[in-house]
């Protein structure tokens, strides 16, 4: 499911609310709660009319970060869910220093800068596994007024994608457009019956989207 018409524009008939820049963090328990504006943000008339998207960093377990991005944060209760650990966040580090929000799950880590370009930062034991890109991610609304969350996360030179579930195309994923949703269209096409949306990287790294209706991946397809 492709928003963005090219690098430049967005399709027509969406509109964007990018987390274009970091308007405010704030520790919440052992949660850090980031606040993000749809643009860059230099004096209080800049807020006008400038909505925000949240993000919450949490963790389950160590070496495992939990990151929900919302906007007016609801919706139904409805099954089936994902049977996840709870975040207890005892192993959780948050500190704010020297221009930049850092939060610690074991050995992976989550940055954040609290100036310049809404970017986070995934890195384990110092080593970047994967950069989560603001300006591109967000809240996309089409024109019946349905609201999606995408997120763009970088691929590293030589990196290749695998996973999500039983699938039938290249055992590789990079290049492909995978929908998660269960289809019986047999076992020569890109529809398949077990799909699930999480995905391992060769960087060292796993991706679980808690969502289980439709998820759709762009893997270096664009």
């Amino acid at each position: 499911m492709k928003f963005r018409d090219g690098y430049w524009h967005i399709k027509a008939g969406y509109t964007h609310i990018p987390q274009a820049a970091l308007w405010e963090g704030e520790v919440r328990g052992k949660e850090l709660h980031l606040y993000a504006a749809s643009k860059k943000c230099t004096h209080r008339g800049d807020t006008l009319n400038a909505p925000l998207v949240t993000t919450v960093l949490s963790s389950p377990m160590p070496d495992s970060i939990h990151v929900r991005t919302f906007r007016h944060k609801g919706g139904k209760n409805a099954p089936p869910f994902f049977t996840l650990l709870p975040d207890s966040g005892a192993e959780a580090g948050i500190e704010k220093n020297e221009g930049r929000w850092t939060f610690g799950a074991g050995k992976l880590q989550a940055a954040l800068d609290t100036e310049g370009p809404c970017n986070l930062y995934f890195s384990r034991e110092g080593k970047p596994l994967t950069l989560g890109l603001g300006k591109l991610s967000g809240h996309f609304t089409d024109d019946r007024g349905v609201s999606r969350m995408a997120q763009y996360l970088g691929l590293g030179v030589g990196e290749t994608i695998y996973g999500m579930g039983e699938r039938f195309t290249p055992f590789v994923k990079n290049g492909q457009t995978v929908d998660i949703w269960n289809e019986d269209g047999g076992t020569s096409s890109e529809q398949s019956y077990k799909n699930i949306p999480f995905y391992i990287s060769s960087n060292g790294y796993g991706v679980l989207v808690n969502n289980p209706g439709k998820v759709s991946f762009e893997i270096a397809s664009e």
